[in-house]
């Protein structure tokens, strides 16, 4: 009886249209899957967009400045304050109150400011210790001091 029920099964294999080597066979479609569906992400507070440069924040305080005046021959001090002292990483800003175009270099060659206009400034962030002796590049004759410690 058995052998009966396996020929009916091979007979009824053979009588179908789907044979091993048909292309129907190979033209299997799945059926299709659940799609997942993702969770909601949180929304960034803040985004920026592509042409605009993300702000760096640091914790770090600004560097303190200090502001040295230049002025004309025709003053009493043609440097105010002529001499001072600051702490390493303090930024000396040199500000031209004269009507003529001005400058300061260090003697030992430390720093040098290119030509500084009148109403114009220049700045040097000073990170060694130690007594810089200056001068007005354009007047010799009129000489600072920095003592950075």
């Amino acid at each position: 009886m058995l052998l009966l029920a396996l020929a009916a099964l091979a007979g009824a294999a053979c009588g179908s249209q789907n044979s091993v080597g048909s292309q129907s066979l190979l033209n299997f479609t799945p059926a299709p899957s659940p799609r997942a569906v993702p969770s909601p992400s949180p929304t960034p507070q803040h985004q920026a967009s592509s042409n605009t440069p993300t702000a760096q924040h640091t914790n770090a305080a600004p560097a303190p400045t200090f502001t040295v005046t230049i002025s004309a021959d025709t003053t009493q001090q043609q440097l105010s304050p002529q001499t001072f002292s600051i702490a390493a990483g303090t930024i000396v800003k040199w500000v031209n109150h004269d009507t003529q175009a001005r400058g300061v270099q260090a003697n030992g060659g430390a720093f040098k400011s290119p030509s500084i206009a009148p109403g114009g400034s220049w700045s040097y962030t000073f990170t060694v210790k130690g007594t810089y002796d200056y001068q007005d590049s354009t007047r010799p004759y009129v000489t600072g001091e920095v003592q950075v410690h």
